[in-house]
């Protein structure tokens, strides 16, 4: 019989592998990079104000009327928004909506990678499993070097990119402590592409000091399911830990 972590390391393979050809039919044949669901969307939010159904200062409909005209999540009408901001075609104004600003798009490219919700729903897939395999084979050393990670959150509160590079070491610790290097590899590989236009703005807008205070109790409770070698409970809080960030930045403007 192959070890848990072994077993955790084929399906998250697996799911990852089933991942890109849903969402990038034919893209490995062709050797060409999908376009991504929010360039699409962007692109059609586009050719509505290029319709001139929209003017310079208008304000956009709703994300929940954006996403019903468009049969899509408002999560990615969420996407397709931060790209066009990005673009300088809209504003948003926190409490008021989202404006029109500019009837053409700069010359400056969006980012073509992975949108903090894709990242995100990702993570959700590969990291509970992760954590309740950790929670039967970390070793002590591996508990304390999760629980360090933990305390320089908390030493970094008020600095976004010191208490980030804490909060990635943390969720790295968890993989390594499965004992199996391919799947601290993959969470380290996918923490890393967190960095891009698409998640910058996504954070300028939601992340704030009382998210990094709710992430740092997240991982206390990851922690002690893990001390307590408690596999159920770890990928529940883990679970529990994603979908609040979700939630998060799903939350309206």
């Amino acid at each position: 019989m192959a070890p848990a972590s072994s077993s955790t390391a084929a399906r998250v393979a697996q799911s990852l592998d089933a991942n890109v050809r849903a969402v990038e039919p034919g893209a490995h044949k062709l050797g060409l990079a999908a376009e991504r669901p929010y360039q699409r969307l962007a692109n059609e939010l586009v050719e509505l104000i290029a319709r001139g159904e929209f003017a310079a200062s208008d304000r956009l409909p709703s994300e929940r009327i954006l996403a019903e005209r468009f049969g899509v999540s408002r999560t990615s009408i969420r996407e397709a928004i931060i790209a066009l901001e990005i673009q300088g075609m809209v504003e948003v104004k926190g409490g008021s909506g989202i404006y029109v600003r500019n009837l053409k798009p700069s010359s400056s490219q969006v980012d073509t990678s992975t949108g903090p919700f894709e990242l995100l729903r990702g993570r959700l897939i590969i990291e509970p499993e992760i954590c309740a395999t950790a929670a039967t084979s970390a070793k002590d050393a591996d508990l304390d070097a999760i629980y360090l990670t933990i305390v320089k959150m908390k030493d970094t509160i008020n600095d976004k990119r010191a208490n980030e590079i804490a909060d990635r070491a943390f969720h790295v610790a968890i993989a390594s402590a499965t004992g199996n290097g391919m799947l601290a590899q993959i969470v380290g590989s996918v923490w890393d592409r967190r960095r891009g236009e698409m998640w910058e703005k996504t954070e300028e807008h939601f992340h704030t000091p009382a998210l990094r205070e709710a992430a740092i109790e997240d991982h206390q409770n990851i922690f002690r399911a893990l001390v307590a070698r408690d596999a159920a409970d770890a990928k529940d809080q883990m679970r529990q830990h994603i979908e609040r960030v979700i939630r998060e930045f799903g939350k309206a403007w």
